[in-house]
Protein backbone atom coordinates (compact mmCIF):
# COMPACT_ATOMS: atom_id res chain seq x y z
CA UNK A 1 0.00 0.00 0.00
CA UNK A 2 1.21 3.69 -1.34
CA UNK A 3 1.71 6.01 1.63
CA UNK A 4 -1.05 8.45 -0.54
CA UNK A 5 -3.46 5.38 -0.52
CA UNK A 6 -3.04 5.91 3.79
CA UNK A 7 -3.95 9.23 3.97
CA UNK A 8 -7.39 8.46 1.80
CA UNK A 9 -8.10 5.61 4.39
CA UNK A 10 -11.39 6.42 7.07
CA UNK A 11 -10.61 3.03 8.92
CA UNK A 12 -7.33 1.92 10.82
CA UNK A 13 -6.03 -1.56 12.19
CA UNK A 14 -6.72 -2.74 15.54
CA UNK A 15 -3.90 -1.13 17.51
CA UNK A 16 -2.97 -3.02 21.18
CA UNK A 17 -4.32 -0.72 24.13
CA UNK A 18 -0.95 0.38 26.27
CA UNK A 19 -1.00 0.27 30.59
CA UNK A 20 -0.94 3.35 31.82
CA UNK A 21 -3.59 6.60 32.35
CA UNK A 22 -5.74 7.29 29.72
CA UNK A 23 -4.10 9.47 27.51
CA UNK A 24 -4.29 11.03 24.11
CA UNK A 25 -1.18 9.57 22.46
CA UNK A 26 -1.68 10.95 18.99
CA UNK A 27 -3.99 12.67 16.56
CA UNK A 28 -3.19 11.95 12.70
CA UNK A 29 -5.09 15.04 10.92
CA UNK A 30 -5.22 14.00 7.46
CA UNK A 31 -7.42 16.71 5.60
CA UNK A 32 -9.57 19.23 7.41
CA UNK A 33 -13.38 19.26 7.83
CA UNK A 34 -15.93 21.52 9.66
CA UNK A 35 -18.14 18.42 10.65
CA UNK A 36 -17.69 16.43 13.83
CA UNK A 37 -19.39 12.57 13.56
CA UNK A 38 -19.88 9.58 16.04
CA UNK A 39 -17.55 6.98 15.29
CA UNK A 40 -18.59 4.89 13.02
CA UNK A 41 -16.55 1.33 14.41
CA UNK A 42 -14.88 0.22 16.99
CA UNK A 43 -13.15 -3.10 17.19
CA UNK A 44 -13.88 -6.18 19.54
CA UNK A 45 -17.23 -5.74 19.38
CA UNK A 46 -17.28 -2.44 22.00
CA UNK A 47 -20.14 0.19 22.45
CA UNK A 48 -20.15 3.31 22.03
CA UNK A 49 -23.33 5.39 24.00
CA UNK A 50 -23.70 8.49 23.69
CA UNK A 51 -21.86 10.40 26.41
CA UNK A 52 -22.82 14.29 26.78
CA UNK A 53 -22.41 16.64 23.66
CA UNK A 54 -19.25 15.93 21.97
CA UNK A 55 -18.23 13.00 24.41
CA UNK A 56 -18.79 9.22 23.61
CA UNK A 57 -17.32 6.23 25.79
CA UNK A 58 -16.74 2.62 25.29
CA UNK A 59 -15.71 0.39 28.16
CA UNK A 60 -14.65 -3.88 28.23
CA UNK A 61 -11.83 -3.17 25.41
CA UNK A 62 -8.38 -3.99 25.36
CA UNK A 63 -7.80 -3.29 21.76
CA UNK A 64 -9.19 -0.10 20.23
CA UNK A 65 -10.23 0.99 16.81
CA UNK A 66 -11.48 4.75 15.58
CA UNK A 67 -12.60 5.36 12.36
CA UNK A 68 -14.35 8.84 11.67
CA UNK A 69 -15.57 9.43 8.24
CA UNK A 70 -13.78 12.92 8.52
CA UNK A 71 -10.46 11.01 8.37
CA UNK A 72 -9.29 12.68 11.77
CA UNK A 73 -8.17 9.65 14.12
CA UNK A 74 -7.19 9.58 17.97
CA UNK A 75 -5.78 7.02 19.54
CA UNK A 76 -6.12 6.25 22.92
CA UNK A 77 -4.59 4.23 25.50
CA UNK A 78 -6.58 2.21 28.26
CA UNK A 79 -5.89 1.55 31.81
CA UNK A 80 -6.66 -2.30 31.67
CA UNK A 81 -9.83 -4.46 30.55
CA UNK A 82 -13.04 -3.22 31.98
CA UNK A 83 -12.01 -0.07 32.61
CA UNK A 84 -14.05 3.23 30.61
CA UNK A 85 -12.23 5.58 28.26
CA UNK A 86 -13.93 8.55 27.40
CA UNK A 87 -13.39 10.38 23.99
CA UNK A 88 -13.65 14.39 23.76
CA UNK A 89 -14.41 15.27 20.10
CA UNK A 90 -14.04 18.38 21.02
CA UNK A 91 -10.12 18.13 21.19
CA UNK A 92 -10.36 18.06 17.71
CA UNK A 93 -11.03 21.58 17.51
CA UNK A 94 -8.88 22.62 19.27
CA UNK A 95 -5.80 20.24 17.39
CA UNK A 96 -6.98 22.28 14.04
CA UNK A 97 -3.58 22.31 12.49
CA UNK A 98 -2.63 18.98 10.29
CA UNK A 99 0.45 17.05 9.43
CA UNK A 100 1.17 18.98 6.46
CA UNK A 101 1.27 22.11 8.06
CA UNK A 102 3.90 20.64 10.51
CA UNK A 103 6.27 19.13 7.65
CA UNK A 104 6.23 22.36 5.89
CA UNK A 105 7.00 24.66 9.03
CA UNK A 106 9.87 21.19 10.10
CA UNK A 107 11.30 21.77 6.78
CA UNK A 108 11.45 25.35 5.94
CA UNK A 109 13.07 25.94 9.01
CA UNK A 110 15.65 23.37 8.93
CA UNK A 111 16.63 24.68 5.16
CA UNK A 112 16.23 27.81 5.93
CA UNK A 113 13.77 29.32 3.46
CA UNK A 114 10.17 28.80 1.29
CA UNK A 115 11.91 27.97 -1.84
CA UNK A 116 14.17 25.72 -0.92
CA UNK A 117 11.70 23.73 1.55
CA UNK A 118 9.02 23.75 -1.59
CA UNK A 119 11.91 22.05 -3.88
CA UNK A 120 12.36 19.45 -1.15
CA UNK A 121 8.76 18.73 -0.65
CA UNK A 122 8.13 19.14 -4.72
CA UNK A 123 5.39 21.18 -3.87
CA UNK A 124 4.57 24.94 -4.67
CA UNK A 125 6.18 27.79 -2.95
CA UNK A 126 2.78 29.14 -2.11
CA UNK A 127 1.48 26.04 -0.92
CA UNK A 128 4.60 26.11 1.56
CA UNK A 129 3.71 30.08 2.18
CA UNK A 130 0.24 29.00 3.08
CA UNK A 131 0.53 26.30 5.10
CA UNK A 132 2.82 27.89 7.28
CA UNK A 133 0.79 31.22 8.00
CA UNK A 134 -2.08 28.89 8.38
CA UNK A 135 -0.42 27.13 11.16
CA UNK A 136 0.55 30.59 12.68
CA UNK A 137 -2.88 31.76 12.96
CA UNK A 138 -4.12 28.16 14.20
CA UNK A 139 -1.78 28.37 17.34
CA UNK A 140 -1.70 32.18 17.40
CA UNK A 141 1.83 32.40 17.09
CA UNK A 142 4.90 33.88 14.50
CA UNK A 143 6.96 30.88 14.09
CA UNK A 144 9.79 32.29 11.26
CA UNK A 145 10.86 35.26 10.24
CA UNK A 146 10.53 36.37 6.77
CA UNK A 147 13.61 38.02 5.31
CA UNK A 148 13.21 39.18 1.51
CA UNK A 149 15.63 37.44 -0.52
CA UNK A 150 17.56 35.72 2.01
CA UNK A 151 15.28 32.76 3.83
CA UNK A 152 13.40 32.39 6.74
CA UNK A 153 15.04 32.30 10.44
CA UNK A 154 13.06 30.89 13.80
CA UNK A 155 11.38 33.09 16.49
CA UNK A 156 12.15 32.31 20.14
CA UNK A 157 8.25 30.76 20.00
CA UNK A 158 9.38 29.15 16.39
CA UNK A 159 12.52 27.62 18.25
CA UNK A 160 10.67 26.05 20.98
CA UNK A 161 7.98 24.33 19.09
CA UNK A 162 10.63 23.29 16.34
CA UNK A 163 11.68 20.29 18.49
CA UNK A 164 8.03 18.91 19.33
CA UNK A 165 6.67 19.42 16.35
CA UNK A 166 9.68 17.06 14.62
CA UNK A 167 8.99 14.73 17.63
CA UNK A 168 5.17 14.48 16.97
CA UNK A 169 5.69 14.34 13.02
CA UNK A 170 7.82 11.03 14.25
CA UNK A 171 4.87 9.72 16.36
CA UNK A 172 2.68 9.88 13.41
CA UNK A 173 5.37 8.22 10.85
CA UNK A 174 5.44 5.56 13.10
CA UNK A 175 1.79 5.29 13.83
CA UNK A 176 1.52 4.87 10.31
CA UNK A 177 3.96 2.13 9.97
CA UNK A 178 2.36 0.20 12.84
CA UNK A 179 -1.34 0.54 11.30
CA UNK A 180 0.38 -1.25 7.94
CA UNK A 181 2.33 -3.52 9.83
CA UNK A 182 1.97 -6.71 11.85
CA UNK A 183 2.61 -7.38 15.22
CA UNK A 184 4.95 -5.37 16.71
CA UNK A 185 6.96 -4.18 13.62
CA UNK A 186 9.85 -1.98 14.14
CA UNK A 187 10.02 0.34 11.08
CA UNK A 188 10.97 3.86 9.87
CA UNK A 189 13.52 5.97 9.99
CA UNK A 190 15.93 6.85 13.67
CA UNK A 191 17.74 9.98 14.11
CA UNK A 192 20.74 9.41 15.96
CA UNK A 193 23.82 11.02 16.85
CA UNK A 194 27.20 9.93 17.99
CA UNK A 195 30.11 11.00 19.33
CA UNK A 196 32.74 11.70 16.29
CA UNK A 197 35.78 9.99 17.97
CA UNK A 198 34.01 7.02 19.31
CA UNK A 199 31.25 6.88 16.31
CA UNK A 200 33.54 4.13 14.32
CA UNK A 201 34.33 2.09 17.10
CA UNK A 202 30.66 1.62 17.76
CA UNK A 203 28.23 2.81 15.56
CA UNK A 204 29.08 -0.10 12.52
CA UNK A 205 27.89 -3.03 15.56
CA UNK A 206 25.17 -1.14 16.67
CA UNK A 207 23.77 -0.03 13.17
CA UNK A 208 23.79 -3.18 11.58
CA UNK A 209 22.86 -5.66 14.51
CA UNK A 210 19.99 -3.42 14.97
CA UNK A 211 18.70 -2.63 11.28
CA UNK A 212 19.69 -6.98 11.27
CA UNK A 213 16.96 -7.30 14.29
CA UNK A 214 14.36 -4.79 12.13
CA UNK A 215 14.93 -4.91 8.92
CA UNK A 216 12.56 -2.11 7.96
CA UNK A 217 13.88 0.20 10.44
CA UNK A 218 16.84 2.54 9.12
CA UNK A 219 19.25 4.81 11.16
CA UNK A 220 20.42 7.79 10.03
CA UNK A 221 23.34 9.10 11.94
CA UNK A 222 24.76 12.45 12.62
CA UNK A 223 28.40 12.33 14.17
CA UNK A 224 29.81 15.61 16.34
CA UNK A 225 31.60 16.86 18.85
CA UNK A 226 29.52 16.94 22.22
CA UNK A 227 28.15 21.00 21.41
CA UNK A 228 27.06 19.91 18.10
CA UNK A 229 25.35 16.69 19.12
CA UNK A 230 23.95 18.52 22.19
CA UNK A 231 22.42 21.42 19.45
CA UNK A 232 20.81 18.72 17.45
CA UNK A 233 19.26 16.82 20.64
CA UNK A 234 17.65 20.25 21.60
CA UNK A 235 16.27 21.33 18.30
CA UNK A 236 14.93 17.46 17.48
CA UNK A 237 17.14 16.99 14.44
CA UNK A 238 18.82 13.91 16.89
CA UNK A 239 16.79 11.67 18.73
CA UNK A 240 19.33 9.88 20.59
CA UNK A 241 22.81 9.96 20.92
CA UNK A 242 26.01 8.02 21.97
CA UNK A 243 28.23 10.24 24.22
CA UNK A 244 29.78 10.85 27.02
CA UNK A 245 28.37 12.20 30.04
CA UNK A 246 30.95 15.36 30.90
CA UNK A 247 29.39 18.58 29.95
CA UNK A 248 25.68 17.58 28.99
CA UNK A 249 22.98 20.13 29.39
CA UNK A 250 19.83 20.34 32.16
CA UNK A 251 17.77 19.01 29.70
CA UNK A 252 19.05 16.27 28.78
CA UNK A 253 18.51 12.47 30.58
CA UNK A 254 21.79 10.39 30.32
CA UNK A 255 21.51 6.69 30.70
CA UNK A 256 24.96 5.10 31.28
CA UNK A 257 25.92 2.11 29.23
CA UNK A 258 30.12 1.93 30.25
CA UNK A 259 32.99 3.25 32.19
CA UNK A 260 36.16 3.47 30.09
CA UNK A 261 39.54 4.16 31.14
CA UNK A 262 41.94 6.15 29.33
CA UNK A 263 45.09 5.59 28.87
CA UNK A 264 48.53 6.62 27.29
CA UNK A 265 49.98 6.25 23.49
CA UNK A 266 53.86 6.76 23.20
CA UNK A 267 55.81 6.80 20.25
CA UNK A 268 57.61 2.98 19.51
CA UNK A 269 61.20 3.68 20.93
CA UNK A 270 59.86 6.12 24.09
CA UNK A 271 61.64 5.45 27.15
CA UNK A 272 58.64 4.11 28.43
CA UNK A 273 57.39 1.91 25.85
CA UNK A 274 58.70 -1.07 27.86
CA UNK A 275 56.79 -0.46 30.93
CA UNK A 276 53.14 -2.42 31.53
CA UNK A 277 51.72 0.98 32.58
CA UNK A 278 52.70 4.43 32.99
CA UNK A 279 51.96 7.57 35.82
CA UNK A 280 50.91 10.64 34.72
CA UNK A 281 54.45 12.31 36.90
CA UNK A 282 56.81 10.06 34.93
CA UNK A 283 55.50 12.36 31.36
CA UNK A 284 56.13 15.46 33.16
CA UNK A 285 57.44 17.94 30.97
CA UNK A 286 57.04 15.65 27.53
CA UNK A 287 55.68 17.05 24.62
CA UNK A 288 51.63 16.18 24.85
CA UNK A 289 49.40 16.23 21.86
CA UNK A 290 45.64 17.25 22.83
CA UNK A 291 43.03 15.37 21.34
CA UNK A 292 41.03 19.55 20.87
CA UNK A 293 37.36 18.84 20.67
CA UNK A 294 34.88 19.04 23.35
CA UNK A 295 34.42 17.34 26.05
CA UNK A 296 38.17 15.98 25.34
CA UNK A 297 39.80 19.00 25.30
CA UNK A 298 38.58 19.59 29.01
CA UNK A 299 38.92 16.03 30.06
CA UNK A 300 42.38 15.28 29.31
CA UNK A 301 43.77 18.28 30.48
CA UNK A 302 41.71 17.68 33.80
CA UNK A 303 43.39 14.70 34.68
CA UNK A 304 46.23 15.61 34.84
CA UNK A 305 45.26 18.92 37.29
CA UNK A 306 43.35 16.08 39.63
CA UNK A 307 46.98 14.66 39.63
CA UNK A 308 48.42 18.08 40.56
CA UNK A 309 49.85 18.45 37.33
CA UNK A 310 50.37 20.22 34.66
CA UNK A 311 50.55 19.18 30.75
CA UNK A 312 53.25 20.83 28.55
CA UNK A 313 50.77 20.83 25.50
CA UNK A 314 53.01 21.31 21.97
CA UNK A 315 50.16 20.52 19.70
CA UNK A 316 46.83 20.22 19.75
CA UNK A 317 44.05 19.23 16.54
CA UNK A 318 40.57 17.80 16.54
CA UNK A 319 41.37 14.49 14.37
CA UNK A 320 41.71 11.34 16.20
CA UNK A 321 43.93 9.96 13.86
CA UNK A 322 46.03 13.00 13.51
CA UNK A 323 47.07 12.99 17.36
CA UNK A 324 47.44 9.25 16.95
CA UNK A 325 50.09 10.03 13.86
CA UNK A 326 51.88 12.72 15.62
CA UNK A 327 52.59 10.85 18.14
CA UNK A 328 53.58 8.02 15.95
CA UNK A 329 56.22 10.46 14.29
CA UNK A 330 57.66 11.11 17.79
CA UNK A 331 56.21 14.52 17.99
CA UNK A 332 55.19 13.51 21.86
CA UNK A 333 52.51 11.55 23.66
CA UNK A 334 49.00 11.83 23.97
CA UNK A 335 45.94 10.42 26.40
CA UNK A 336 42.97 8.70 24.66
CA UNK A 337 39.90 6.97 25.89
CA UNK A 338 38.88 5.34 22.43
CA UNK A 339 41.25 2.52 21.81
CA UNK A 340 40.88 1.08 18.23
CA UNK A 341 41.69 -2.59 17.42
CA UNK A 342 45.49 -1.48 15.25
CA UNK A 343 48.09 -0.22 17.27
CA UNK A 344 49.52 1.69 14.03
CA UNK A 345 48.46 4.80 12.25
CA UNK A 346 46.94 6.01 9.16
CA UNK A 347 50.70 6.48 7.61
CA UNK A 348 52.20 3.13 8.99
CA UNK A 349 53.88 3.91 11.86
CA UNK A 350 53.81 2.04 15.15
CA UNK A 351 52.77 3.37 18.41
CA UNK A 352 51.98 1.82 22.09
CA UNK A 353 49.18 2.03 23.91
CA UNK A 354 50.15 1.75 28.15
CA UNK A 355 47.68 1.89 30.83
CA UNK A 356 47.94 4.70 33.31
CA UNK A 357 49.26 3.75 36.90
CA UNK A 358 47.62 7.30 38.13
CA UNK A 359 44.73 6.54 39.70
CA UNK A 360 42.08 8.68 37.26
CA UNK A 361 38.34 9.35 36.89
CA UNK A 362 36.52 7.23 33.67
CA UNK A 363 34.98 8.50 31.08
CA UNK A 364 31.45 7.46 31.05
CA UNK A 365 29.52 6.47 27.86
CA UNK A 366 26.01 6.19 27.33
CA UNK A 367 22.95 7.42 25.50
CA UNK A 368 20.98 10.73 25.78
CA UNK A 369 17.91 12.37 24.96
CA UNK A 370 15.38 15.08 25.60
CA UNK A 371 14.66 14.38 28.88
CA UNK A 372 10.73 15.91 27.28
CA UNK A 373 11.00 13.86 24.69
CA UNK A 374 8.17 10.89 24.66
CA UNK A 375 10.35 7.89 22.91
CA UNK A 376 8.90 6.08 19.80
CA UNK A 377 9.10 2.84 19.49
CA UNK A 378 12.10 2.53 17.22
CA UNK A 379 14.26 4.45 19.91
CA UNK A 380 13.17 2.27 22.55
CA UNK A 381 13.99 -0.67 20.37
CA UNK A 382 17.27 0.82 19.79
CA UNK A 383 18.38 1.83 23.28
CA UNK A 384 17.09 -1.31 24.49
CA UNK A 385 19.45 -2.83 21.85
CA UNK A 386 22.38 -0.94 22.82
CA UNK A 387 22.04 -1.75 26.73
CA UNK A 388 22.44 -5.49 25.45
CA UNK A 389 25.15 -4.88 23.26
CA UNK A 390 27.22 -2.98 25.87
CA UNK A 391 26.37 -5.51 28.21
CA UNK A 392 27.73 -8.28 25.62
CA UNK A 393 30.67 -6.15 25.46
CA UNK A 394 31.59 -6.10 29.34
CA UNK A 395 31.08 -10.04 29.41
CA UNK A 396 34.08 -10.62 26.56
CA UNK A 397 35.99 -8.12 28.25
CA UNK A 398 35.69 -9.43 31.99
CA UNK A 399 36.40 -12.80 30.46
CA UNK A 400 39.22 -11.81 28.44
CA UNK A 401 41.02 -9.67 31.79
Amino acid sequence: MHERDVFTKTRLECIPARAGTVSLLLTVLVKMSVSYTKPSHVALGGDWNSYSGNCYHCSGLDKILFSFPLDRFLLFSLPRRGRTCTLDLGILRMLAYTLRQLTYFTVAAQRGGIAEAASTLHVSQPSVSSAIAKLEQQLGVQLLIRHHAQGVSLTPSGRRLLADAQSLLRHAEEFQQRALATGTSIAGQLDVGCFVTIAAVYMPRLITGFTQQHPDAQIRLHEGNRDEIIEGLESGRIEVALVYDVGLSQGLHFELLAELNPYAILPKDHRLARKPAVRLDELRGEPFILLDIPPSREYFPGLFRDAGLEPEITFSSPSFEMVRGMVGRGAGYSLLVTRPYSDYTYDGRQIIARRLATSTRPARVGLTWRSSLRATGRMQAFTDYCKETFAALRRVTAEDS
